[in-house]
């Protein structure tokens, strides 16, 4: 089982080029954070098990209060933890010796890595270039359906090696753990959300981000339509905040058309 190739160095060092250039996710540098492993095992020196079709329900996971101040002024990377994965799987199968049968699966494999690669990047590339936070937010529904897209096309991947995630208890297989650390990072992103709004309502100023009238509506149709498209993706707390940030901005735009009319009556 296994291959080594050119093509799986050459997706390593894609990698690993990713990793240098991103800064390191505050979610990563907790010492509560899950080690992004995908394939464990106690009792193996490998880490490595065979698939199987049981699986066991996660646990939910929040942040750690005492850290997440921490947190507030920095949004997660949400891409960190998809390419440790790939990272992973990628050396695994750099790794693994090499035989004629199982060439041709391999191959396929490293294809699949590839283009998911491909996919991430140019998702991210865009979402990053984004750099006003409460566009950031009205994104929520779409970055949650594409994040877990990911994430089950790296499962199917790493299914059609024969691997899967192994309890750490050695009781057989779990869930993947990409589940209980994505939770934690919506948790985290949240946080980050909240500060930047609550921040915004205390000042004066704030409306400023949002003075313009074409701001203002481009703003409420993309929360509006976040919050309708993606309803079922999204978490209580993720609505929630939807929500109020649809009534901070129409707050913004009420405030601003009477300034406006005091203006005009004055002159």
């Amino acid at each position: 089982m296994g291959c080594t190739s050119s093509s799986a160095r050459r997706s390593s060092s894609r990698l690993d080029n990713l990793e240098e250039a991103t800064p390191c996710s505050p979610s990563l540098s907790s010492p509560h954070s899950e080690a992004p492993v995908i394939l464990e095992s106690p009792t193996s020196s490998t880490g490595y098990r065979e698939m199987s079709s049981k699986t066991s329900t996660l646990r939910s996971v929040q942040p750690p209060r005492r850290r997440l101040h921490r947190r507030r002024r920095r949004e997660p990377h949400l891409d960190h933890h998809i390419s440790d994965r790939l990272d992973l799987l990628a050396r695994y199968l750099q790794r693994t010796s090499k035989f004629d049968k199982q060439a041709a699966l391999y191959l396929q494999t490293q294809q699949a890595i590839d283009d998911l690669l491909d996919n991430i990047h140019s998702f991210f590339i865009i979402y990053e270039a984004e750099k006003r936070p409460l566009w950031r937010l009205a994104q929520t529904g779409r970055v949650v359906q594409q994040v877990e897209s990911f994430h089950r096309k790296l499962d199917a991947i790493t299914a059609r090696c024969g691997l899967a995630v192994v309890a750490p208890s050695g009781a057989g297989p779990s869930l993947p753990r990409w589940q209980s650390r994505w939770r934690r990072m919506r948790s985290e992103r949240l946080v980050f959300f909240r500060s930047y709004l609550e921040e915004q309502e205390v000042v004066a100023v704030s409306y400023s981000r949002v003075r313009e009238y074409a701001d203002q509506i481009e703003l409420l149709t993309l929360l509006k339509h976040d919050a309708q498209k993606f309803d079922t993706l999204l978490t209580a707390d993720e609505s929630e905040l939807l929500e109020r940030t649809f009534a901070f901005v129409n707050q913004a735009a009420v405030q601003m058309a009477a300034c406006s009319g005091h203006r005009a009556e004055g002159t």
